[in-house]
Parts: C-alpha cells; structure tokens; sequence
C-alpha cells in the first residue's frame, strides 16, 4: 500500500520525453545455513531474462552489477514482513536495486510464498517461496513475473486495484486507481482468475460511476494468477520513466551516461564493476592480484595516464575486463561476489591500523591487526610502477615489514582480510629524502 501522496504529477508525466533508462540492479541468493536450497544457477538466469523481456519493450534495461549469496537459515526456513526489513538491510547497495531471491520452499506468513517492495518507489524487493497460495501450483515465485511485479513497484507503478487516492472509473484514471489511463479499473482481483490461457475473472461487478468492470487479468500489477502475468501498458511503461526521471532514490541506481574513475586499487578478493551508457574513463587503476575490475560501457572506454604520469595496472593473477555493450539489458556474472554467514555480522574487527618509518635505505610498513587475518603489502613508485610486495597469515597483534629503497616518492598500499571474511584497506604516500 502507498504511504503519502504520489511522488509523481501530472507534469511529470506530460514533461517526459523519449529514451531509454538503464537500472543497475544487484541480486541476492538467500540459502540456508549450510548453502542448501535456494535457486539453482539455470534459475538465477529465468529470472533475470524475466526482466529483461517485461522491461524491455517499454525502454528500460538493467545492468547486473553482481551477485552474492546469503546463508541464514533464519530467513530461508520461514519468511515475513518484519524479515523483509530486516533481510534489504544485508549487503546493500546505495547505487543499485537489492534484488533477494529465496527459494520455492520458503513459506511467506501463512502462505505459501509472496513478494515485496521497499516503497513506490523503492530500491530493494524480496520474493519468495511458490505459487500454492495463488492457484498457481508448482510455479517458483522467484522465477515467475512476482519478480516483474515487486520491480515495477520499484520503479512508480502501483497495484492496478489500487484505491489509496480514489476509488477509479475511466473519467478518473488521472487522479484515481493507478492514475494510468490504459489500465482499466480492477476490482481487486484477489488471484479468483481461470487458469491460462483464458485467464478470465470468475466473477462481476460495476464501478463506481456504474459501469460492468472489464479488468485486464494478464496486467503484470493486477492481482491475478502469476501464470496469467503478461505484460505492462504503454501508460505504465511511461509512468516508470517518469518517475526515474522525478525520484531522487532512483537516480542513484540509474547507470550515467559517462563515468569517471580515478585512483583506484582493487585488492585481492575484491570486485569491482563500473558501467556506463557511453563512455568511462580510467585513471591510475590498480588492479591487485586475486582482484576482479570489469568495465563496460556502450561506446567507448579510455584507460589512460593521470595528470601526474601515474599509469594503470592489472597484475598478474587479477582479473580485468573492459568491453563495450550496447545491449539493453547486459549480465555480467564475472562480478559475483561473496556468501555471507550472518554469524559474522556483529563480530567484524576494528579496522587495520599502519604506521610508516623510514630511513635513507629502508622503509618500514609497522600494522596492528585486530585478529588472524591475512596480510597483503604492496611498494609502489609515483609512476605507479609495482616495485616489491608481500603476503603474510598472522594471529592478533603488531608486525612490520621492511622495503629496501632509495630516495624517492612511494606509495605504500597494505590490505588486510580479516578471519571473519571483512576486508580493510590502509594507503600512504612516502618521500624519503637523499
């Protein structure tokens, strides 16, 4: 249900022009404990070609920026509302929409599986568990357009039953119902729709201005049988575009036009994806060993020496990809990141401290590690150049380690992973006078 009034106007809407909006997204596998259950890897792929069809036709693409997995048995054995807001605050992103996928066996409340978004418009959604509840026997709600559905809440489009603002007759499709005009009024479907391919509503009614209801019973936002989901209107399709452009939220997950990335090191077990509509350009990248970078954008990628001559780098024993893509809707699975214990979430260490000292023929990196973890030192010189590194496993406590240099300007980049899974990252510039 929405909460307030509409965000958007019928300004917006007449305003909008023409184009195509390309929506980062970021999915999340949730399993149990042990890493059971869940979506399979050809199930991963139905849903997102799932969103990819009912999205494309109407002029927005998503771009994956990645996929990781999250084992609690807590939240895969039985599901509801108050977990849905707690499950959106687990690895989120503030420039994607958090998609969280769980499997046909999770049961919703006392139902047998369902969806939600985290506002109209919104950045995270959840769905959930199968079809039993809805007269859809079998069906994986995740693989199903549920998924369509809670993105077009996402996205601005409200439920096309909806009577927040007022009860909707055709006169009043501007102020009323789902305020689209080519939807017609929906009397609350409540999923009492024949089987497909008829997909007819099983019962009758008037309006309120007294006219029969002739509800469209394959709307993706209806009510209706998740088998009978089969499209949005062109009016929705124009409402979501409108309210991307309007929702500041949702400017934060839209891939821009031309990227800008600089001075960026990329450490091991570390993964990166920047995209971009048209072009990206990349300045003094580091791309460490066991480190993933991808870069992809529409027309064209420029990797090139900064203002001060420092290059860009990918290591041997990295991963770098940059490509150009100009298809709508682009997945890119190389960026999968990691699975996440939700023991580990209140036990994360106080972050990697590091002290610097030298003299006219060393240069001694001292760090204190809150607990085990493993060590990754890296000596650069201002061209960028790798000049020494190395890679310790040390329990808690304070260690150093000593570079044999000349005079000069350094860059000292030390990474730390944690027991627990954390990452943290420590950088220093040093000049070491004749």
């Amino acid at each position: 249900m929405p909460s307030g009034a509409d965000p958007l106007t019928t300004q917006n809407l007449s305003n909008l022009s023409g184009g195509t909006h390309v929506i980062r997204i970021f999915l999340h596998i949730v399993r149990r404990d042990d890493g059971t259950g869940g979506l399979t890897t050809q199930e991963i792929a139905t849903a997102l070609d799932i969103l990819k069809q009912d999205f494309e036709p109407h002029g927005i693409c998503f771009s994956l920026a990645g996929i990781d997995e999250i084992h609690s048995s807590y939240y895969y054995n039985s599901f509801n509302t108050s977990k849905f807001y707690s499950l959106i605050q687990i690895n989120n992103h503030p420039n994607a929409i958090d998609v969280y996928l769980l499997g046909r066996d999770t049961p919703w409340g006392g139902g047998s599986g369902g969806g939600m978004a985290s506002g109209i418009p919104g950045d995270a959604l959840c769905v959930v568990g199968n079809g039993n509840s809805f007269n859809a026997p079998g069906v994986t709600l995740a693989t199903s357009r549920v998924l369509s559905h809670e993105m077009g809440h996402c996205l601005g489009l409200y439920h096309t039953h909806e009577t927040s603002f007022c009860q909707e007759c055709h006169s009043n499709c501007s102020v009323c119902g789902d305020k689209v005009c080519d939807t017609p009024p929906d009397p609350y479907l409540g999923f009492q729709v024949s089987q497909p391919p008829g997909c007819l509503w099983l019962f009758s009614s008037s309006d309120p201005c007294g006219a029969p209801y002739n509800p469209d019973t394959k709307n993706i936002m209806a009510y209706t049988l998740p088998t009978c989901m089969d499209h949005f209107t062109p009016g929705q399709g124009l409402r979501m575009h409108a309210m991307i452009a309007a929702s500041s939220l949702l400017q934060q997950v839209v891939v821009p036009n031309d990227y800008f990335l600089q001075n960026l090191v990329v450490a091991p077990q570390q993964s990166y994806l920047y995209d971009a509509l048209t072009t990206i350009t990349a300045e003094n990248i580091q791309v460490l060993p066991q480190g993933s970078l991808v870069l992809r954008a529409g027309q064209r990628i420029h990797v090139r020496p900064s203002a001060t001559g420092l290059s860009s780098q990918a290591f041997q024993g990295s991963f770098f990809h940059a490509y150009i893509d100009n298809t709508c809707s682009t997945i890119d699975v190389v960026n999968n990141a990691r699975i996440t214990p939700l023991s580990d979430r209140n036990t994360a260490p106080k972050p990697l401290t590091m002290q610097v000292s030298t003299t006219s023929e060393r240069l001694r990196v001292s760090y204190t590690l809150p607990q085990e973890g493993e060590v990754y030192g890296y000596l650069y010189d201002i061209q960028g150049k790798l000049l020494s590194a190395f890679n310790n496993h040390h329990r808690r406590g304070t260690y150093y380690h000593d570079f044999s240099v000349s005079s000069g300007i350094y860059v000292v980049v030390l990474y730390y992973r944690a027991s627990s899974g954390r990452y943290f990252i420590e950088t220093q510039k040093v000049a070491i006078l004749e």
